[in-house]
């Protein structure tokens, strides 16, 4: 997943973030910040996926920390609008196949739009 960070008057950041390859410090450091939101990185990431915002703001603070390792949560503030978390797989946008044939990612052709009833009877 791809992050923007976009502070006002700053300049953009941009983060990559896969669950499947978090080190288990940062891991443990998302799990200390649940509070009463999640007890387990798994929860957290269950909690990012419906947007929750102690969620958004736990995943900034790791990644902003693998610059700045003493940053606090508590000073990890931002606008809603600053920081846009795009959980699109974007490596291949378009389904394979689309262009192929009959235009669709099945390979058949496109089927053919019915013909009208005829009127001899």
């Amino acid at each position: 997943m791809k992050l923007i960070y976009a502070p006002e008057g700053g300049q953009p950041q941009r983060f990559e973030y896969d669950p499947g390859t978090s080190l288990s410090v940062e891991a443990e450091a998302i799990e200390s910040v649940g509070g009463e939101v999640w007890d387990s990185y798994l929860q957290f990431g269950n909690k990012l996926g419906i947007g929750n915002v102690r969620a958004m703001r736990a995943l900034l603070w790791v990644m902003l920390r693998r610059t700045n390792p003493d940053l606090e949560f508590d000073s990890v503030s931002y606008r809603l609008n600053e920081f846009h978390v795009d959980f699109e797989d974007d490596e291949d946008d378009e389904p394979v196949g689309k262009d192929e044939l009959g235009g669709s990612d099945t390979d058949s052709p496109s089927p053919q739009p019915a013909s009208e009833p005829s009127t001899n009877s």
